[in-house]
This record gives structure tokens, C-alpha cells and sequence, in this order.
């Protein structure tokens, strides 16, 4: 394996998208998570939005991120889904617990809870009459991951906080995803309490007041963050930590590696494939479906980096959604089938190459992505990628 390809072997690859503009339309996201998944990504995240600017998105349609989600989850086998973020004070924790959970079951535990403050405040709150103030909003948001956290074990609650009161309650199913989804925490760095807040639960998505959305952070601050993290990282969170960055990525695979190789060695786990903020595209499916095709190409270096080696990952289950997907190695060996999530089990992740294969083997994807599109954006044939 080439050193690229092992320096990206631990990396996981994300596609985000808003949950507005074409991305209302839940078989448009369904359709945008089975290429994703064919192509080798390991995500999908959507934005959970209101109004967001309204000023600015007045006039788009916005779907409910958990519909979108829920379709997606119905389309695919293999990737993870979840929202970036979902501002917990803005919800009733037992609602959101529960529409977590089900879709946790839906997707066989590959949901990852992604949450944080939102906004814009005075668009997302005050609109309809939700408090504004911060400081308000962070205690809600911590009062109410703790619910979260409760109600997904399955086992009875009962509380008494300053904004929120429960009285012998039981939520089941509890979560798939034992002891629960994985809880990632946005927040703006350098600021620190949101840093603080993450290194208590699985994963930190920081927001960069130097960069602005679609834009890849300054390494240097990605090593600030990092290291500040994990001095804040209590004794008993032994388990995995996760530092999702994103940004636009180049296409031309050695620029790609230039800018994503540093964010890795600087403790990046995660990079999430994003579109300029300011883009009159952001809301578009056809860039996305570009990007997500992109990632094939043999002068690509591909969402995990595999491709650029000559390596596929490994193929999906099959009898699922995603099954017109094969591979194809050059020496007629078969890619491993995706072991199926249970309880306990995480999700399969791309592994460096089959299990019967000695080295590196080039390798040939046929892609079929029109089983999910709508009809406008549907192909006359299948992608071929060698």
C-alpha cells in the first residue's frame, strides 16, 4: 500500500448536505445517500434547520431532517447518518429521543447524533418566541443531552432540573447503538466551553471563526484544538474520540492530499465533504452527485484514498438497497461482504483490502445510482470506474 493510502487507512470520508432546496425532497436525499454509498463514503449528514437565515432562504422549502434521514437510512446498508447538528434546545428531548432511536433501529445502529447551540439564534429561536439568550440555550442543550442520554438506555427516568421535569418515564426501544448513538458536539473554535462540552461525550465538529463553512481550517488551530480536547478528555471516556473537520476538497488528487494529509496528521479522524456557504449551489443536488462521482475516478484519490492505491473497499451486504453495486479484481477474488450491524456490532468500515488478497490489486467498480434518482437526474447507464 502507498503511503498516501496508508496515512488516509484510519480516515473516514463524509458527504453534508442541507435540508433545504432540492434536499427537501426526501428520495433526493435518499438518492444522494445511495451514491455515497456506493461510491465508498462512509457518511451522510444533513442539517437540521427551521428557517436557517430567513432573510436568505426565503422562499426554499425545507424538509424535516429525521423524514430525510429516515429515507436515506432505507436506501442504504452500510454508511453512517445523522444530523450536523441539531440544536437540542430547540427540541423536546423525549420527541428527539425517540426519533433517534427509531431511526437507529431503521438503519441497523449507524446513527451518530450530531448536536450543538444553532442557529442563526434570532432566526431559528426568536421566530417563534424560543428564548435567545446563549447562556440559556447551553444549559438546555446540557440538560438535555443528559436526558437524551437516559432515555436511549431504556431504563426509567425521572428529573428535576431547572428546564426540564420527567416523571417516572420509560422510552422503548432504547437505542440499537449500546450503551447509545454516538454524540458529536459542534461549537465555534477558539471559543472553549463548546470544546469542553465535546471532550465529554464521542466527537467534537469544530467551526472555525478563521474559516468560514466549505473552507478547510488552519492546521494550526486544528493542533490547538486537538491537544486542548484531549487535556479536557475525562479518565473514564475511554472510548474512541472523533475530530470531524470539512471543507471543499480539491479535485486534483495530489491538491486533495496536500490539504487533507496535514488536518490528519494534526489528529483529524473524520473529513466532511461540504459546499461553500455562500455558493448559489449549496442547496443544488447536481454538485453533489458530481462530488460524490468524483471520488471514483482513477486521478482521484477517492473518499477513503483506496481507490488512488488500486484498492476497493469492500463490497456491500447483499439483499439490501445498495446491492447493484459489484467489484470486480483482476484476479477474479471476491470483496468481502459488510458483516451485518447487530446490537453490540458497529458498522463495517472500508478495510485496506479483502481478506484473500495478498497486496494492492487494481480493481473496477460499476456504479448504478437510478434505482434511488428521481427521474430528471436519472443516467442512461450504469458509471463505469477502473
Amino acid at each position: 500500500m502507498s503511503a498516501a493510502a496508508e496515512q488516509y487507512a484510519g480516515m473516514r470520508f463524509s458527504v453534508n448536505i442541507p435540508n433545504f432546496g432540492d434536499f427537501a425532497d426526501a428520495r433526493t436525499v435518499a438518492a444522494v445517500a445511495a451514491a455515497a454509498e456506493q461510491a465508498g463514503w462512509d457518511g451522510l449528514f444533513v442539517w437540521d434547520h427551521v428557517v436557517h437565515d430567513k432573510n436568505l432562504r426565503r422562499g426554499r422549502a425545507f424538509g424535516d431532517p429525521w423524514m430525510l434521514l429516515t429515507a436515506a437510512a432505507l436506501a442504504t446498508s452500510r454508511i453512517r447518518l445523522g444530523t450536523l447538528v441539531t440544536p437540542v434546545a430547540r427540541r423536546r428531548p423525549q420527541q428527539l429521543a425517540r426519533q433517534v432511536a427509531t431511526l437507529d433501529a431503521l438503519s441497523g445502529g449507524r446513527v451518530i447524533f450530531g448536536t450543538g447551540l444553532g442557529g442563526p439564534i434570532e432566526d431559528e429561536f426568536g421566530s417563534f418566541g424560543e428564548p435567545t439568550d446563549p447562556v440559556v440555550l447551553a444549559e438546555r442543550l446540557d440538560e438535555g443531552l443528559d436526558l437524551l442520554r437516559r432515555y436511549w438506555s431504556g431504563e426509567p427516568v425521572n428529573h428535576h432540573g431547572r428546564h426540564y421535569r420527567v416523571r417516572d418515564v420509560t422510552l422503548l426501544p432504547a437505542s440499537v447503538q449500546r450503551p447509545r448513538p454516538p454524540v458529536w458536539v459542534a461549537g465555534f473554535w477558539p471559543n472553549r466551553p463548546p470544546m469542553r462540552r465535546a471532550a465529554r461525550w464521542d466527537g467534537a465538529v469544530p467551526l472555525f471563526t478563521s474559516a468560514g463553512h466549505g473552507h478547510a481550517p488552519p492546521v494550526d488551530q486544528v493542533r490547538d484544538l486537538v491537544s486542548y480536547v484531549r487535556r479536557h478528555r475525562d479518565e473514564r471516556h475511554t472510548g474512541p474520540f472523533e475530530i470531524v473537520l470539512g471543507g471543499v476538497s480539491p479535485a486534483d488528487a495530489a491538491k486533495a492530499h496536500d490539504l487533507i494529509g496535514p488536518l490528519i496528521d494534526a489528529g483529524a479522524t473524520w473529513w466532511d465533504e461540504r459546499q461553500l456557504q455562500s455558493s448559489d449551489e449549496i442547496d443544488r443536488l447536481a454538485p453533489v452527485l458530481r462530488r460524490i462521482e468524483r471520488a471514483h475516478r482513477p486521478s482521484r484519490t477517492g473518499p477513503t484514498g483506496l481507490l488512488a492505491a488500486g484498492i476497493c473497499p469492500p463490497a456491500p451486504q447483499e439483499g439490501r438497497g445498495n446491492s447493484r453495486i459489484r467489484h470486480a479484481f483482476t484476479d477474479g477474488s471476491a470483496g468481502r461482504r459488510a458483516p451485518r450491524s447487530g446490537r453490540d456490532a458497529q458498522p463495517a468500515r472500508p478495510s485496506a483490502r479483502p481478506p484473500d488478497m495478498t497486496g494492492p490489486r487494481p480493481c473496477t467498480r460499476v456504479i448504478s445510482t437510478s434505482r434511488y434518482l428521481p427521474k430528471a437526474y436519472r443516467s442512461r447507464r450504469p458509471v463505469r470506474v477502473t
